[in-house]
């Protein structure tokens, strides 16, 4: 009964180690990805800034003179 005890938990431990390491590799991919995409996303980020920047503008201009 023992020795199937002991073989249980080291099953257990096996397949928890097992997803773990699944995990870390997905750690990895997403981490690759982000580390390609961040400068697509930084450029994104910059154009948007513009954006809101010359809408902010626009906005102000157009209530001063209609206001």
């Amino acid at each position: 009964m023992r020795e199937r005890k002991r073989l249980e938990s080291m099953l257990s431990l096996e397949g928890d180690l097992a997803r773990r390491t699944g995990d870390i590799a997905a750690y990895f991919d997403l981490a690759e990805k982000v580390k390609t995409s961040l400068p697509n996303c930084s450029a994104n980020s910059n154009l948007w800034r513009e954006l809101v920047d010359r809408v902010e503008t626009e906005t102000l201009l157009s209530a001063t003179t209609t206001g």
